[in-house]
């Protein structure tokens, strides 16, 4: 999971997330849900951050990740839209540019990328059955 992470790739990531963690942990588990919910942000903005050096490409993969991110919104996200805490990203999907906008600048850095990767290590580690 930590190279599809470190790569942005979403799909890889959550096909890994989905194979690894009891179907009962990230349907019941609050803390399990708002992590993922912060793993959806990251990989939605990762091009924005980290992407490719080309500008269009950058844009184009801009796009498609935060397209992804609205479907989310729209499927399994939903019941997150009542806590205030998630609330503001339910604008996500329509912001031009996450990198300039004050609201989500500060989820577009490394920074923000590299504490999340640690709470996805603490996360994995005490929940991931052991073999």
């Amino acid at each position: 999971m930590g190279q599809a992470f470190n790569a942005g790739k979403r799909e890889n990531f959550f096909t890994l997330w989905s194979r690894h963690l009891p179907i009962m942990l990230r349907q019941e588990d609050l803390i399990c849900q708002k992590l993922e919910f912060y793993l959806q942000i990251y990989f939605s903005v990762y091009p924005a951050f980290m992407g490719t050096a080309n500008a269009s490409n950058r844009e184009k993969e801009l796009r498609r990740e935060l397209e992804n991110f609205k479907v989310y919104l729209d499927t399994r996200g939903q019941d997150l839209s009542r806590t205030s805490e998630f609330l503001q990203f339910y604008a996500l999907p329509y912001v031009q540019n996450p990198l300039q906008h004050p609201t989500f600048r500060a989820f577009c850095s490394k920074k923000w990328a590299t504490e999340l990767r640690n709470k996805l290590k603490e996360f994995l580690e005490f929940n991931m059955p052991k073999n």
